[in-house]
């Protein structure tokens, strides 16, 4: 199995959060700029379009880039409080990518102030009835992730993606 994760805005993937991933394949997690670099999609996906990635991940503004890139590479994804209808730093995607029905778990806190979980439901309602979505909303849950809520939606997306 193998795993991109993508990190926020000003974040990077734990070694803790690391070492709870690795136990269900071998993690990709690539550094990257959003603020210097506004074509971080073609990057990534120019990089990895032949690494046989077998799912994406990603939380806040690489949620945002993973639900982009999961799409256009044709693999489930897991997103933490996806930036999916409002960033801060300007990035380029395809206006257009080709139809996936992918399994998509989508982890929203219902605190988050950065965020709105709302806005991103709304977003996602819009997808084609065909996308095997799940939406687990976390009442106490702001931005930030913690280590265990990270464990137990890892957990429930290896329970779940199969499925589908």
């Amino acid at each position: 199995m193998n795993i991109l994760y993508i990190h926020g805005l000003e974040s990077t993937l734990s070694d803790a959060k690391r070492n709870l991933l690795e136990k269900y394949g071998r993690v990709e997690a690539p550094l990257m700029d959003y603020k210097e670099h506004n074509q971080i999609f073609d990057t990534l996906y120019n990089t990895y379009k032949n690494a046989d990635i077998d799912l994406v991940m990603g939380s806040s503004m690489g949620g945002f880039m993973g639900y982009y890139l999961a799409r256009a590479l044709k693999v489930p994804a897991l997103l933490f409080n996806p930036a999916l209808t409002y960033r801060s730093v300007v990035q380029e995607i395809p206006s257009k990518l080709e139809h996936c029905n992918k399994y998509l778990q989508v982890i929203l806190g219902s605190q988050d102030e950065v965020v709105n979980p709302m806005d991103t439901i709304a977003f996602l309602s819009q997808l084609s009835k065909d996308v095997p979505l799940k939406i687990h909303l976390h009442h106490q849950l702001g931005h930030r992730i913690p280590e265990p809520v990270f464990k137990q939606e890892i957990a429930a997306f290896f329970a779940n993606y199969k499925e589908y």
